[in-house]
């Protein structure tokens, strides 16, 4: 692989070690690197219909607006998670919106909320609206007051995978290499904060350290 020199001249350099993190799949593809569960074998990459036929988990995501009262156990101050045969359900409390006046009369609150599902018939939508995220709530109508959702701010859904790169490094081509860090080697559920921090970082901090004086980036 070519890459210019960081030099007025912008001559060229050969290189003979390609390091890559947060890559497109096509890279893996390239290199003949495959990509599965290091439990199961499944394939990261599978289709949302596949997903519905191996009861996948997904998260549903939403920032919202409550009105009025809620349920007393949703705390102000504290992230509250509750378990519950529908799924697990996280509630983080948010500061207002800059827009809503914290004195407003129906009593607005914000908050981030996370629902887990494993799925056996449908998908969740790719962007929940309202009726969706209130039906979320009411089917826990039997551990809950139910919180009325006044208005959701941003929904999405989140399909939890792991899976693991065959090989972190590969010979390529006409005595190149590929160096695979980072979610191009590894990716799981962001559950324990053990992503870009805790990993990836180390990850290619300590693979690219003996090298990195011959690189020209």
């Amino acid at each position: 692989m070519l890459l210019p020199r960081m030099d007025r001249d912008l001559r060229y350099a050969r290189i003979s070690w390609l390091s890559v993190a947060l890559t497109p799949r096509q890279v893996r593809e390239l290199a003949g690197i495959s990509f599965n569960n290091p439990s199961t074998g499944e394939p990261y990459h599978i289709q949302h219909q596949e997903a519905i036929e191996k009861n996948v988990h997904y998260l549903t995501l939403a920032d919202l607006l409550f009105e009025g009262s809620y349920p007393s156990t949703f705390l102000r101050d504290h992230v509250t998670m509750t378990v519950h045969p529908s799924g697990t359900a996280l509630l983080i409390p948010l500061p207002l919106p800059d827009d809503i006046d914290p004195s407003n009369p129906n009593n607005l609150t914000f908050w981030r909320v996370v629902f887990d599902a494993t799925i056996s018939h449908e998908l969740p939508p790719a962007q929940p609206d309202l009726a969706y995220i209130q039906e979320c709530f009411n089917k826990r109508r039997d551990i809950w007051e139910l919180p009325k959702v006044a208005e959701v701010r941003a929904a999405s859904r989140y399909r939890l995978r792991e899976a693991m790169a065959s090989t972190a490094h590969k010979r390529f081509g006409n005595g190149g290499h590929i160096l695979l860090a980072g979610d191009a080697a590894h990716v799981h559920s962001p559950a324990g904060g053990q992503g870009m921090f805790s990993v990836s970082l180390i990850f290619i901090k300590t693979l690219t350290y003996p090298r990195y004086e011959s690189w020209y980036l």
